[in-house]
């Protein structure tokens, strides 16, 4: 910088807009007259300010914005730091980001939850993918009717989730989960539709229906026939993966559309509603050829590490 100042000396004040107080450097650079540098009127500096700008050729005063990208949209400032560019393309990617949640993300969310819902509903023997279903649309902002009987774990659930303290075991998996990541932060809690957004996008991405265990793959087979027969909840759940694919990167988990488009080709394009031992077996058997996880979305306890690509593979109906 002190080479620029010297051979440019006519643009150059740096601001810092978040400083804590005036900055007084005690540097050799020879000293600017305030009154030869073109944009000075577009500042205004304090009597000690201009006399660091005499001395050194530069100063640093608290400035009014919140931040330092607002001075570049009134005139153009000849020195740019590369952190600036990637600050400032961080800020138009994840307004960009928070934009498509709120218009199109929790629309989609909500669509492709009550149509599952809907056929749920309708079905024998779904209790917990009824309540994992019913504890999504509630989250989501929606005011489901709960079935007496589902009740109980769909209010316990819901009570952890909002209470957002910590690792605790889940009334409705009976293993430990992390509730801590359901607490909305920084852009998921600027409004009251992001943080509905951002609990229930988690809950359907930290609800694991483990393939190890055979019920919760039942679970998750029954869930994967619901979807192949609702072309709504199918559509809502390419649009949203496609977006967060685009942003984020694909997901390393299986999300029920693998599920079930591997469900369809195991059991010759109808997933049973009853598969008995031996279909099952079949398709557990495909189902751990899929690829494991590389990143691990459960707690699990110092003895329980080296079981991590075991107990983490599942369905989780966005991953």
């Amino acid at each position: 910088m002190r080479s620029l100042i010297r051979r440019r000396p006519i643009a150059v004040l740096a601001l810092a807009a978040l400083a804590g107080a005036v900055l007084l450097a005690e540097d050799e650079a020879p000293g600017i007259d305030p009154a030869s540098i073109k944009n000075a009127g577009a500042f205004r500096l304090g009597d000690a300010a201009l006399d660091t700008v005499r001395r050194n050729g530069w100063a640093v005063e608290r400035g009014a914005h919140k931040d330092f990208y607002p001075l570049y949209t009134r005139e153009r400032y000849p020195f740019v730091t590369a952190d600036s560019v990637f600050h400032c393309y961080f800020l138009i990617f994840s307004e960009t980001f928070h934009r498509i949640e709120e218009t199109r993300f929790l629309p989609l969310a909500r669509q492709f939850t009550e149509v599952m819902l809907e056929g749920a509903r309708h079905e024998d023997g779904m209790d917990r993918p009824l309540a994992f279903l019913l504890i999504a649309s509630t989250l989501l902002g929606g005011d489901p009717e709960v079935p007496a009987s589902l009740q109980p774990v769909v209010d316990a659930e819901l009570a952890l989730v909002r209470d957002a303290a910590g690792p605790a075991q889940s009334p409705l998996w009976g293993r430990d989960t992390d509730y801590s990541q359901f607490l909305p932060r920084a852009a998921s809690a600027r409004s009251s539709d992001s943080a509905h957004l951002h609990r229930g996008l988690m809950w359907y991405q930290r609800g694991l229906f483990q393939l190890e265990s055979e019920e919760e793959t039942r679970d998750a087979l029954a869930l994967s026939r619901l979807y192949l027969a609702a072309p709504k909840a199918v559509e809502a759940w390419k649009e949203i993966d496609g977006w967060i694919s685009y942003f984020v990167g694909p997901a390393d988990d299986p999300g029920i559309e693998t599920y079930a488009r591997l469900a369809g080709d195991v059991f010759g394009g109808v997933i049973p509603a009853n598969p008995d031992a031996t279909q099952l077996a079949g398709f557990r058997e495909r189902a751990l050829a899929l690829p494991p996880p590389s990143i691990c979305g459960e707690v699990l306890g110092p003895g329980e590490t080296p079981a991590f690509q075991r107990t983490t593979r599942g369905m989780r109906c966005f991953a």
